[in-house]
């Protein structure tokens, strides 16, 4: 990503790192109750509302996030990196295409990569195609995963983000799915719509 180099603008990014950090740290206070079974490398699927618990348990796992081209993304990803958390830059609205070339020789270098796939802006819940292609692309396994915990839901962002409470017991829900690498595009957007299907049915799956 630029540089910043305006003064008023690195002021800001300075103020919004620390607030950033100071939220995703409580994701050193979770306490995990069942493990993710990955083939590696892979590309992993969370819904942006579900992020933190995903991320913080794929600390230091030679993985790699898809960070928003922004200020917000900047300052997230800086804490990301933190946590031993490689990073590539871009949304389906900017540097998309770059992004997924990036991220594809990530996954040919052993890197596992995570991904929003209804983010950065949404709709809520509704699957962009990067997961998909980029499984498709790179012949390697597409995990969706929804992490159960306690939070306190935030109405008022547009993904209706589920912040975690300190503490919480998270057990992860997901699915494997094994994407042919010779699909159509009619058969890849049909993929996307059963992955789609998929993770909302494990987001609104109720923890026992």
């Amino acid at each position: 990503m630029k540089k910043e180099t305006r003064i008023s603008r690195i002021i800001m990014r300075f103020f919004l790192t620390i607030i950033i950090r100071t939220l995703f740290s409580v994701g050193k206070t979770l306490r995990y109750k069942n493990k993710l079974e990955l083939e590696t490398p892979c590309v992993l699927a969370v819904f942006h509302d579900e992020f933190i618990p995903l991320f913080y348990y794929m600390n230091n796992s030679n993985s790699v996030v898809l960070a928003s081209y922004n200020h917000a993304g900047f300052c997230g990803a800086k804490v990301l990196r933190e946590w031993g958390l490689d990073i590539v830059y871009g949304t389906s609205r900017k540097r998309g295409t770059k992004a997924l070339e990036e991220l594809i020789e990530k996954v040919k270098a052993g890197k596992n990569v995570i991904l929003n796939p209804d983010g950065s802006r949404g709709p809520r819940h509704k699957m962009k195609a990067g997961a998909v292609v980029l499984a498709k692309k790179t012949n390697v396994p597409l995990y969706l995963v929804s992490p159960k915990y306690k939070g306190v839901r935030i109405n008022f962002t547009w993904d209706r983000f589920l912040y975690p409470l300190p503490f919480s017991s998270v057990w992860f829900r997901y699915i494997r799915m094994d994407i042919d690498p010779e699909l159509s595009r009619d058969e890849v957007g049909e993929k996307i719509l059963e992955a789609e299907k998929l993770l909302q049915d494990l987001t609104t799956q109720v923890t026992k």
